[in-house]
């Protein structure tokens, strides 16, 4: 602890301690600075080998072993009346912790490999409750009526037959695939993908038109204003004599 005499108040002759911290290189001769310590009983179960202790991101104003110890409380009243969200049959077949038990482990490891597990499932349940938001939110704008635009047939041939090329299958199934969507009575949500050039706006271009043929009006969203342009100048062109 350089430049702190303070410490000797603390650290008694015979005192065993817990350090964490880093080695460095210094002068060319390793040196190890300490980030706190903790003094330690001849019983204590952190003496074991390979005991793993908790580092968290805190203020100066609050040592580790503060924060550790308030945790430690909190686990002690907390975990014992914990209900768990997972039913045991999905516990079983996704190989899960009991929540009480991934809580525990992972503010207080008892090895890598238990830590590594109580993560697996804190991180499963973060994904499990996103999912069921999103799923939430699917079943909430599906029960919106939508207008149905049915696919205006003629429309639609006079504009592939004047586009400047031939449509690919994969154009022509996603075409299809997208009027069929916007002619449910369900909202249509679909995320087209493709790389660059691969005729992503063309597809978005027809279905437009075919909100157009019914009466409607329809916009497309850029990111940026040069994209927003480079929009324009192709649809343009890709209008050009329809």
């Amino acid at each position: 602890w350089f430049n702190q005499p303070y410490i000797t108040r603390y650290l008694r002759p015979g005192s065993r301690i817990t350090v964490n911290g880093y080695f460095r290189a210094y002068r060319g001769q390793p040196t190890f600075e300490g980030n706190g310590y903790e003094i330690i009983q001849d019983d204590d179960a952190r003496l074991t080998p390979g005991h793993l202790l908790p580092i968290y991101p805190t203020k100066k104003s609050m040592p580790q072993r503060t924060l550790r110890r308030i945790i430690g409380n909190a686990l002690a009243i907390c975990l014992p009346r914990l209900p768990d969200p997972l039913t045991p049959g999905i516990l079983q077949r996704q190989k899960l912790l009991d929540l009480s038990d991934a809580l525990r482990e992972y503010h207080q490891p008892g090895s890598p490999e238990g830590k590594a597990l109580a993560r697996y499932r804190l991180a499963f349940d973060e994904i499990f409750i996103r999912q069921l938001f999103m799923l939430s939110k699917r079943q909430e704008w599906q029960s919106v009526q939508a207008n149905r635009l049915s696919t205006v047939k003629p429309v639609m041939r006079a504009f592939v037959a004047a586009l400047p090329f031939t449509l690919t299958k994969a154009q022509a199934r996603s075409l299809k695939e997208v009027l069929a969507d916007i002619s449910s009575d369900t909202p249509a949500r679909r995320m087209l993908e493709g790389e660059v050039g691969s005729g992503k706006t063309v597809v978005a271009l027809a279905a437009m038109l075919n909100a157009v043929a019914h009466g409607h009006q329809a916009a497309i969203m850029a990111p940026t204003e040069i994209l927003a342009q480079q929009h324009f100048e192709t649809i343009t062109k890709l209008l050009d004599g329809t």
